[in-house]
């Protein structure tokens, strides 16, 4: 018998055989329920389910990742006419090259696991199409990509199949005559919209620009891409005596679209001649390469370092940051430039809660900031704890006197893997969903008719939002568009936090009665927050089994607030505050200090 291998979900609407195989639950999108589940099928499990393999994969990933770069740093300096050294490409290169790695040894995992288990006859269909879907201009518009466009997906478990086990499986070849949408990306400083922004907002920006040009030139300490209150910011600003700018413009540049300026030619040169000795994964990353390799690095590379002609060379700054290092291709070569010139990089925490086992972007912040300030307890010597200055705003709420809202807060899980994580990959995501499902389920109609689902979700992960909706078909889903959480905090009499990120470190942060609940199967915190959640468990604030925890909100939801300022509780979430995140009394000083002592 012959099975059909679905490697994502542009296949199932296409596919006319009843008996197939799912390469993974990303193939099984909520909207094309109706067809799924109607075939005679199975689902090949995800391989970094098993935490022992991710943890070995990752040492292997890790390994691989560093003598990657190493050879493509030595090639840049060669065809750029450039001497930077490996700290700076790995600033450039190190956030793209991280997800690409990944992301590509998970598909060849995937497909290697799946082909030893199963060794029947199997066909596949390949959607063709020429390789535009595989250019890049940085790290942005392929996160987006690898997220989001299901095509790409294809094209890279076929182009795996294709090169590694076309023996061991029939290929249809397929005529791509259906519309698969590419994403145009936008860089993260443009604006998206400019019709948006009032005359006022305009004069403002164009203040703002000049103030940034002279901070540039003149502020010894840039402070760049911090996120938060712009008011919070200016006061440790004017208190640290540093010029206050935001640079919000300072750093944008136009997106280039890939397929018009790449130059295969150029690249089959580059990336074919390697005299590294390399494993089979490694031939076939450098193979990719002459595609996938970002324009931003190699074609486009000098126009974009032209564009800080003026700023290369000034002198010796401590820089700041907390995202632009990710994906701003501008920043990012800036910053490798000032680096090497003797430059000291800060990195801070944007977000957070609990710290997780897996560190999932391959130690790359420790191995190019000289300081990182997290919100948790330090555990590495470039470590050091921070006000969570971002949680002020949260601080500042003020609730209703009446508050009505149990307010159940979730997040989607990611399709496609796209990194090493402590947290569920969408293998594991109708586990995380059914749990948050049988705490609404337990909980009494006092409390169930006030409860209210919001969920951060873009469309990249298991649909949860659509599949509440048609689980609780009375209670209400919040689009996270018409009202922000800040909002909601306001009106809500009690939070269930059904996963450890920011949002529960601002439900807390805003004093409201917060239930964390979820499974430490699912979720793989840090070894050091393990005394902390004992506690937390102790006074029934942490549950990892969801009828306990309804059970304990059908207890306290007349008068939650008499639970959660006991003194008991109170002394639970100070000891959770002391040690993931808190906003200290004197946090303009203490973040003036940072400041100011970045160049020691």
């Amino acid at each position: 018998m012959t099975r059909t291998l679905i490697t994502t979900p542009i296949e199932i609407s296409n596919n006319k055989e009843k008996k197939i195989i799912f390469l993974g639950e990303w193939c099984k999108k909520k909207d094309q329920e109706n067809i799924w589940k109607n075939l005679e099928s199975f689902t090949h499990k995800h391989h970094w389910v098993d935490q022992q393999k991710l943890y070995s994969d990752r040492e292997k990933v890790s390994l691989m990742y560093e003598k990657i770069l190493k050879i493509l740093s030595n090639k840049l300096n060669l065809f750029h006419k450039v001497n930077l050294d490996l700290k700076s490409w790995r600033i450039i290169l190190g956030p793209w090259l991280t997800f690409y790695t990944v992301c590509i040894f998970d598909k060849w995992e995937t497909l290697r696991v799946f082909f030893d288990k199963n060794t029947d006859n199997k066909e596949v269909n390949s959607y063709e199409g020429n390789n535009e879907i595989f250019y890049n201009f940085g790290t942005e518009d392929f996160w987006k990509k690898a997220t989001l466009n299901d095509f790409w997906q294809h094209k890279n478990f076929l182009r795996i199949i294709e090169s590694q086990h076309k023996d061991k499986i029939k290929i249809n070849k397929i005529e791509n005559n259906i519309s698969f949408p590419f994403l145009r990306n936008k860089t993260n400083n443009e604006f998206s919209n400019k019709s948006t922004i009032n005359p006022f907002q305009k004069t403002l920006l164009i203040f703002e620009n000049f103030f940034s040009s002279f901070g540039l030139r003149f502020n010894t300490t840039i402070i760049e891409s911090f996120y938060g209150s712009k008011l919070d910011l200016l006061k440790i600003l004017i208190k640290s005596k540093i010029f206050p700018c935001f640079y919000l413009n300072s750093f944008k540049f136009k997106f280039f679209e890939p397929k018009n300026h790449i130059n295969l030619d150029v690249r089959r040169s580059l990336f074919s001649d390697i005299k590294e000795e390399l494993n089979v994964f490694e031939k076939y990353i450098f193979s990719c390469l002459i595609t996938d390799f970002p324009i931003a690095y190699l074609e486009k590379f000098n126009e974009i370092d032209n564009l800080n002609k003026s700023i290369n060379n000034l002198k010796k700054k401590s820089i700041f940051t907390m995202t632009s290092y990710v994906f701003n291709e501008r920043f990012k070569i800036w910053l490798a430039r000032m680096i090497n010139k003797g430059a000291k990089l800060n990195l801070a925490n944007h977000g957070g809660c609990f710290p997780y086992k897996v560190e999932s972007f391959l130690d790359h912040d420790y191995k190019i900031a000289d300081k990182c300030f997290t919100w948790f307890k330090p555990f590495r010597d470039c470590q050091k704890q921070a006000s969570a200055i971002q949680l002020i705003k949260s601080k500042n709420i003020t609730r209703s006197q009446d508050p009505k809202l149990c307010l159940v807060i979730s997040c989607d899980v990611l399709r496609y893997p796209m990194k090493f994580q402590s947290c569920p990959y969408v293998e594991q995501s109708k586990d995380l969903f059914d749990d948050t499902c049988s705490i609404i389920k337990n909980l009494k109609m006092e409390v169930y008719k006030n409860v209210v689902y919001r969920c951060y979700s873009k469309g990249w992960g298991f649909d949860m939002p659509a599949r509440f909706l048609e689980t609780f078909k009375d209670l209400e889903v919040r689009d996270l568009e018409k009202k922000t959480i800040y909002e909601d905090f306001k009106n809500t009499k009690l939070v269930i936090s059904t996963y450890p990120d920011t949002v529960t470190a601002e439900s807390i942060m805003a004093n409201i009665p917060t239930i964390i609940t979820f499974s430490t199967k699912l979720y793989h915190l840090a070894p050091s927050m393990a005394p902390i959640l004992e506690t937390l468990k102790k006074n029934n604030i942490f549950f990892d089994n969801p009828e306990s925890a309804s059970n304990h909100i059908n207890k306290i939801w007349s008068q939650p607030d008499d639970w959660w300022k006991n003194k008991s509780t109170q002394n639970a979430i100070g000891e959770l505050k002391n040690y993931a995140f808190n906003v200290n009394k004197d946090w303009i000083d203490e973040w003036s200090k940072i400041f100011k002592g970045g160049l020691n």
